[in-house]
């Protein structure tokens, strides 16, 4: 068929982006090849060299539109020129009577390094670096869907030619590597050249079968896969060879070592909190997360979340590693939860407001469960009562910012003290107490109801009038004792466990406290904390059974034992860190009773390192 002689015209090229240019190109009714060559130098019609990004174009072929009613012709010359290492862009096109083509069919010997795209947009490109010499056909074909209709399949010739060639060069070079068995490892080289260069990666020399890309990938690797690797890279002008990539396999311990241990956080009540550990080992250990020294049920994988955070919740949280050869244990992390509330969990509050003696007021709360989260008013203490396992009532106060949970191991109750005169019910257990959020004004103390701390004013007792006063007679008459009941006068905890935002607290007043466990931890827990005003006071520390001592603190200037001796026995170091001295002082229990000074029977540890002589003063030899 005849061309139509309005559609019989030369058309010059322009240095133009090819987005304009197909633009223009979209506005006559063509199938249009738009081939870019970064080399190519035309004459346009001003006389004028350009340097141009597409080929000269001259009528060739027949070529239908979408819609059939017209003849047309393709404005671009086949075989297009390209060259091995040099981009090239070839766009498709077409425009008709009816909308354009909304999807592309394309087909034929692609040249290698060149790709299609925008197969579903009015523009088909195929575009790349070609790599390989030689004659390529491609065929495409534009379709319209509404109406269904289709253009005819159009041949496009490209011609690829060798270009100058250039002998390879490797411009990134793979690195050393180091790591563990079982690892994933990959080296990567980048090279230049033309032709595009092969690869063949070596190690210790020799040739790695199927290594041919630019990347080598190991999986799973293991000693033997330790030594030197290289890659050489080829064309047909030359050959490199990059530097030495040696790969360092360490063999994994028999014994499992932790490579990545749990960290303490604070959690709101009702939130989520996952703890992560990681233990290197051959073969690989399996977990076993445990609370306050207890193992959790069904907590046998890396991580351990708890949800719903309650009171109860509040513990030092491990996991055990194991191997056939051997176990680990992972470092303690703290879960403490916090509030803004007076008081969450089982505890009810008695009086508000009390007035003590010394013009301070505070807030009476008794527990009524075996845990409950509380907090203090600005200026003011909290106090909560339960009993000991000595059947003492014990008071823990608190003050200042943060949140602080009391948790009874071995609850009972609640029910009357059988040590003392007093219609109220208590619970008994043995507490730990874990705080939270503190900052340079929270203090924290324990102490027993004794002669020296009940007030009594009216001749009876009323928890919520108790109050600590060391300053107060030993009263014998008291109607709250009773003469013939030996009274241990000493606060009993398992752990005080402090974590802070700022790393600050105020101070631990517990020179009425005997810190005992029988497995996990047991005494003061607060590593990186600084006690502000220094003091961190206890009566005495001793581990039963498995548990570990600890005295753990960021840093305090102010410590001391107040009548006990730190003996411990199930004979394991204490484990002490944020002090250059711990005084062994006399002290009273909560009836006036003397504790007089003890000398110490512990051995101290910080880090491994027996630092006994260099911390201990004071105490009778």
């Amino acid at each position: 068929m005849k061309i139509p002689l309005y559609l019989q015209r030369r058309l010059f090229w322009l240095n133009l982006p090819s987005t304009i240019l197909i633009a223009l190109l979209q506005r006559t009714p063509v199938l249009r090849v738009l081939a870019v060559a970064d080399e190519m130098v035309i004459v346009s019609p001003l006389g004028t060299m350009l340097r141009s990004a597409f080929v000269g174009a001259t009528s060739l072929g027949v070529m239908h539109t979408l819609a059939g009613a017209t003849e047309l012709a393709t404005s671009q010359t086949s075989p297009a020129s390209a060259t091995v290492g040099t981009p090239v862009t070839f766009a498709f096109s077409i425009t008709g009577t009816l909308s354009p083509p909304e999807s592309w069919t394309a087909n034929g010997s692609v040249p290698p390094g060149l790709s299609f795209s925008g197969s579903n947009t009015d523009t088909l490109i195929l575009s790349g670096t070609p790599t390989t010499a030689g004659s390529y056909v491609v065929t495409v074909q534009a379709h319209n869907d509404a109406p269904a209709l289709s253009t005819s399949i159009y041949s496009y010739t490209i011609s690829v030619t060798a270009g100058a060639s250039t002998a390879p060069a490797i411009t990134t070079q793979p690195a050393s590597q180091s790591v563990s068995v079982g690892a994933n490892v990959t080296f990567t080289a980048v090279a230049s050249g033309s032709p595009a260069p092969t690869y063949q990666w070596r190690q210790n020399g020799s040739n790695i079968a199927g290594a041919t890309n630019a990347s080598l990938s190991l999986n799973n690797v293991q000693s033997g896969d330790a030594g030197s690797y290289t890659v050489v890279v080829t064309n047909n002008a030359g050959s490199d060879t990059s530097h030495v990539a040696t790969l360092t396999v360490a063999v994994a311990p028999a014994v499992p070592v932790f490579t990545t241990q749990p960290v303490g956080q604070t959690a709101a009540l009702g939130t989520s909190v996952t703890f992560t550990a990681v233990a290197s080992s051959s073969p690989a250990p399996t977990y076993q997360w445990q609370k306050s020294g207890a193992a959790i049920t069904g907590a046998t994988g890396a991580s351990h979340t708890v949800n719903n955070v309650q009171p109860a919740d509040a513990g030092l949280y491990t996991v055990i590693a194991t191997t056939p050869t051997g176990t680990t244990t992972s470092a303690p992390a703290i879960l403490a939860p916090v509030t803004t509330q007076k008081v969450v969990g089982a505890a009810n509050e008695l009086g508000a407001n009390i007035r003590h003696p010394n013009g301070r007021f505070y807030d009476q709360l008794l527990l009524t469960g075996n845990a409950a989260t509380f907090t203090a008013d600005a200026g003011q203490v909290t106090r909560i009562s339960y009993l000991d396992l000595n059947d003492d009532i014990v008071q823990v106060e608190f003050s200042g910012a943060g949140s602080v949970t009391l948790v009874l191991d071995t609850p009972s109750g609640p029910a009357a003290p059988v040590s003392y005169n007093q219609a109220v019910n208590y619970m008994k257990g043995h507490g730990s107490v874990y705080l939270a959020d503190t900052d340079s004004s929270s203090y924290i103390s324990a102490f027993t109801v004794g002669r020296m701390t009940a007030f009594d004013p009216t001749g009876g007792y009323d928890i919520s009038k108790a109050v600590s006063a060391t300053n107060l007679p030993a009263n014998n008459g008291n109607p709250l004792f009773q003469p013939a009941t030996a009274y241990d006068g000493v606060a009993d905890l398992g752990l005080l466990a402090i974590t802070s935002a700022s790393n600050t607290f105020g101070g631990a007043l517990t020179a009425n406290t005997s810190y005992w466990q029988d497995r996990g931890y047991t005494g003061i827990y607060a590593p990186g904390v600084l006690f502000a005003d220094g003091r961190v006071y206890l009566h005495d520390l001793t581990a039963f059974g498995t548990a570990t001592p600890e005295i753990q603190v960021g840093s305090a200037s102010n410590v001391r034992v107040t009548g006990g001796n730190l003996r411990q026995d199930n004979n394991r170091a204490v484990q002490v860190s944020g002090f250059t001295s711990i005084f062994f002082a006399a002290g009273t229990d909560s009836h006036g009773k003397l504790l007089p000074a003890q000398p110490n029977q512990a051995r101290l540890e910080e880090n491994g390192v027996d630092v006994t002589a260099q911390r201990v003063t004071g105490g009778t030899p």
